[in-house]
């Protein structure tokens, strides 16, 4: 047996595509006539790196990358990374699957440790502290341990 998008393929993503959130790379946003569906018309389609398939853009997609991105053009979109994941949308009064864009929700891998910072609290030797705010706080780092009953740094 077959399932609905097998037997209908299309060349737009749908929320099926997307069982678990996906983070992907915008490539390009082109503008293009789509002639099927309830809305025919021009529409902006996002394509990502790796993906066949692209994604018409609705409102508040669009919204979602320039939020993310930070600019409002579409042509600066290129590289910029977004979560895509499937939801529904209360649509004629039907509860319908969409896709939703978001910025990310996974943090890139954290940078090794400076040598001169501490990976327990962030405090730099005496030696190294370059203002009195950094100083303040490594004595309050200090404090903080001695009245803990921590051994001082």
């Amino acid at each position: 047996m077959s399932t609905e998008a097998e037997a209908f393929p299309s060349p737009y993503l749908a929320a099926s595509d997307f069982p678990q959130p996906q983070i992907l790379t915008v490539d390009v946003v082109q503008k293009k006539y789509i002639q099927g569906g309830a809305n025919p018309g021009e529409k902006y389609i996002c394509f990502f790196s790796g993906v066949v398939k692209g994604m018409i853009l609705n409102k508040t997609n669009w919204r979602a990358l320039a939020r993310t991105s930070g600019i409002d053009q579409s042509d600066a979109w290129r590289g910029v990374q977004i979560e895509a994941c499937a939801d529904t949308v209360l649509m004629k009064g039907e509860v319908t699957p969409c896709i939703r864009l978001r910025t990310p929700t996974r943090q890139p891998p954290l940078a090794a440790t400076p040598p001169s910072v501490s990976p327990r609290r962030g405090t730099i030797p005496k030696e190294e502290a370059e203002d009195e705010e950094t100083q303040v706080l490594n004595d309050w780092d200090r404090e903080h341990d001695a009245a803990e009953g921590k051994k001082s740094r």
